[in-house]
């Protein structure tokens, strides 16, 4: 949205340049410690939703033992293995899902009250922030340090808060009524000429 000098409008009363001066937006930091809090949340979800449906996997696969041989078999498998590295897909599906559909923001992220600020439905940027985050949660934080600031510096968006939605309601949008005359004029005239 392009500010309007009101200035240049005036003819007769000049209006003071202070009264019309826009207040700039204040660039609010997120502390880091929401930004922990939010992977917290979101590592938490997706581990919880992990182990549940390994469980309900095993408990479905059990079911279908029925010779003693084969329970045998059943119990020999580590399943907590498989759990493990299944891990770095489900977080990589999880980040990249979330991203891409729900305007860089995952459920922990809107719980903190922020989000990440890049280009809506792209497929790069929510890409490579879902790989920054997988290998945040894998190596415990290390990598934020690291490659926090190159992201950054590429231009695949950074940490804002989460008022994105208000600034889109609060855009000047031109509105034009609809013109019923001219609408019905050109209808009418192409079933005369049909006819």
């Amino acid at each position: 949205m392009t500010p309007i000098d009101l200035i240049d409008y005036t003819h007769s009363k000049k209006i003071p340049s202070a009264l019309l001066s826009q207040n700039p937006v204040e660039a609010i930091d997120i502390k880091s410690s929401k930004i922990v809090a939010a992977y917290f949340i979101d590592f938490m979800t997706i581990t919880t939703i992990s182990v549940m449906a390994s469980a309900f996997l095993i408990l479905s696969f059990n079911s279908w033992m029925v010779t003693s041989s084969l329970e045998n078999a059943f119990e020999a498998i580590k399943f907590s293995s498989i759990i493990i590295n299944f891990l770095p897909l489900m977080f990589m599906s999880y980040f990249f899902f979330s991203f891409f559909f729900n305007h860089g923001q995952t459920w922990g992220m809107n719980k903190m009250n922020h989000r990440i600020e890049m280009k809506e439905m792209s497929f790069r940027s929510s890409l490579v922030w879902a790989m920054f985050s997988t290998t945040l949660m894998m190596t415990g934080g290390l990598s934020f340090l690291f490659t926090y600031n190159w992201m950054k510096d590429k231009n695949f968006g950074e940490f804002k808060k989460h008022d994105h939605l208000y600034l889109e309601l609060m855009q000047a949008r031109n509105v034009v009524s609809v013109n019923f005359v001219t609408s019905t004029k050109t209808k009418d005239e192409s079933y005369l000429k049909a006819a």
